[in-house]
């Protein structure tokens, strides 16, 4: 079994995206650090496992964000799966 304080490789491949109108009121997003929406026009990031999270620090709650995560974590907060990037 490995340690998941392993940090996450290739952290710069991981691509942020830009909440629409559309996706917006399809999945109505949660970010997984801190459980508020990700509204229209904020930026996301969307891991492989597909769990949204906020891409700005001040959009999140106590400034969290899950760069800082996966520099120490290679796996997701939320599901546990190991994050390849």
């Amino acid at each position: 079994f490995r340690s998941h304080k392993t940090p996450t490789q290739n952290i710069s491949k991981l691509n942020f995206k830009t909440m629409n109108d559309e996706l917006y009121k399809n999945i109505q997003p949660i970010c997984g650090l801190c459980q508020d929406e990700i509204i229209t026009k904020q930026e996301y990031y969307n891991l492989p496992c597909e769990h949204l999270f906020h891409k700005n620090e001040k959009d999140c709650l106590e400034n969290a964000s899950i760069i800082n995560w996966l520099k120490e974590n290679n796996i997701c907060p939320i599901c546990k799966r190991e994050i390849q990037l």
